[in-house]
């Protein structure tokens, strides 16, 4: 099927596609393992300190990973929707803040199939309690700013307002270790991205030769047989002439050469 698609094309269509595979595969791939690379080097140095939400002026790791200390809204829960991804997104204030004030300091989030596992969670990460109910020391990597920009959009009219230094994060749910632990990489992108590369650069080659073919002047049946139609008698010249047979001379009768032809010649006679 793809071949019969990919004949329709030119060659050089068929080469500058082969050429967008190639790259497109590289960069997909280029990244996937530049983001590996960062989650082992992550992994590899000691856990970044914990500091107070309301202290946090936009520090975090090379790989994005911070350790926060703060309070969570509980009656500032919204859902976040992107696409067929849905997430829940808690907001958080100072560890030591007292009122119920309309800023958020920052904000988590949690996809919304695994909101079960988020009172184990918040137990394993509480650290004391505080006068709107517990302080959590939390860890993450720090969001992307699209998403943040989704959830500050997300608060609309609200009545919370976010911070200067607002910060979205998402909690390493099962742990350090296992958030920065690189999973297996799945080589079948690249493997049908060099399938493909391949195809393209066949298909052009090919059509490269039957467009070259295409061009070569064609030989008619008539211009065949003219060339090979016999000559009419006497036109004939040859390519050479051999030249005349040399007799050799009779040798005197007494001499070694005559000797010899003479028993020749009696020889041939007795034949």
């Amino acid at each position: 099927m793809l071949l019969r698609v990919f004949g329709i094309l030119p060659p050089a269509a068929c080469y500058l596609l082969a050429v967008v595979a190639f790259f497109s595969t590289y960069y997909v791939y280029e990244g996937y393992f530049v983001d590996q690379k960062a989650m082992a080097d992550a992994l590899a140095l000691p856990a970044p300190q914990a500091i107070p939400i309301d202290l946090y002026s936009g520090e975090a790791s090379k790989f994005g990973e911070v350790a926060l200390v703060a309070q969570i809204r509980n009656e500032w829960t919204l859902t976040l929707r992107s696409g067929a991804d849905t997430k829940v997104v808690s907001f958080l204030v100072a560890p030591g803040a007292s009122e119920l004030g309309t800023e958020a300091l920052g904000a988590i989030s949690l996809p919304a199939d695994k909101i079960s596992a988020l009172s184990a969670w918040l137990e394993a990460t509480a650290i004391g309690t505080s006068p709107l109910g517990q302080v959590y020391e939390m860890d993450g990597r720090i969001a992307s700013p699209q998403e943040s920009a989704a959830v500050i959009d997300l608060l609309g009219d609200s009545g919370i307002r976010v911070s200067e230094n607002f910060i979205f994060v998402e909690p390493f749910m099962n742990g350090r270790e296992a958030a920065l632990t690189p999973p297996p990489i799945n080589y079948s992108g690249y493997v049908v991205g060099g399938i493909i590369v391949l195809l393209l650069t066949f298909v052009g080659y090919q059509r490269t030769l039957e467009d070259r073919a295409s061009r070569r002047p064609r030989v008619s049946s008539t211009d065949v047989m003219s060339k090979l139609t016999p000559m009419a008698p006497g036109d004939a010249k040859p390519e050479f002439e051999m030249a005349p047979r040399q007799r050799t001379s009779k040798a005197d009768p007494d001499s070694p050469l005559g000797r010899i032809q003479a028993r020749s010649q009696s020889e041939s006679l007795e034949s």
